[in-house]
């Protein structure tokens, strides 16, 4: 062995522990990096999300807020407006001398022409969506859980009777009230056999 340098083995040791913690660090530094570059993104997106909610508080100190609403209940749709119990209620029969006589047009001032149209139509058509028997079952609709289809006139008479009992009328009315559903069950659970009620306890299901 020549004075003064290492031996080949020990030499490639040294080496390779040297690139081994080359690789180390390199790794070390680009974690550190990334790390830090997705703090400053995540704290940029949350920064700009705060900046853009709106405090529910803002209001506070500039007042009472007063929010009010009325409840049209069942009107068609092209009928909700806001109409109140007294409007709705209202008996406003006072016939003018010579109004309507001979056939002459009878003329309303502009509020008494916008009532007439909120009014207009709504005991005729709510009477007649309350009391219409639409029970009318199209076979195979409904069949094995496949889906009801409407038409545009249809479609649109669910949504303006969904109210009276919050579900859809018309699609209640045309499906049968006998009629076979899909057996989802596995089929291990199809080809079981049951044991006779006699030997089934006596259970309450809630």
């Amino acid at each position: 062995m020549t004075a003064g340098k290492l031996p080949g083995p020990r030499r490639k040791r040294i080496r390779k522990a040297l690139y081994i913690s080359l690789f180390i660090l390199a790794f070390l530094m680009c974690w550190c990096l990334l790390t830090i570059l997705i703090l400053l993104a995540q704290e940029k997106i949350f920064t700009t999300s705060e900046e853009n909610i709106i405090d529910q508080n803002s209001y506070a100190g500039r007042g009472i807020q007063v929010v009010v609403g009325h409840y049209n209940g069942n009107l068609p749709a092209e009928k909700r407006a806001n109409l109140t119990e007294e409007q709705l209620n209202a008996n406003r029969f006072s016939p003018v001398p010579g109004v309507g006589e001979d056939g002459r047009p009878v003329k309303l001032d502009e509020l008494e022409d916008r009532l007439s149209d909120d009014t207009f139509g709504i005991n005729q058509e709510i009477s007649e969506q309350l009391n219409a028997n639409r029970f009318s079952p199209v076979p195979g609709v409904g069949e094995d859980g496949r889906p009801v289809k409407l038409d545009e006139l249809e479609d649109r008479l669910s949504d303006d009777t969904f109210g009276i009992n919050q579900f859809n009328l018309i699609i209640s009315d045309k499906i049968a009230l006998n009629r076979s559903l899909p057996d989802v069950r596995k089929h291990q659970c199809r080809d079981k056999i049951y044991p006779g009620s006699s030997h089934i306890s006596y259970q309450s299901l809630l």
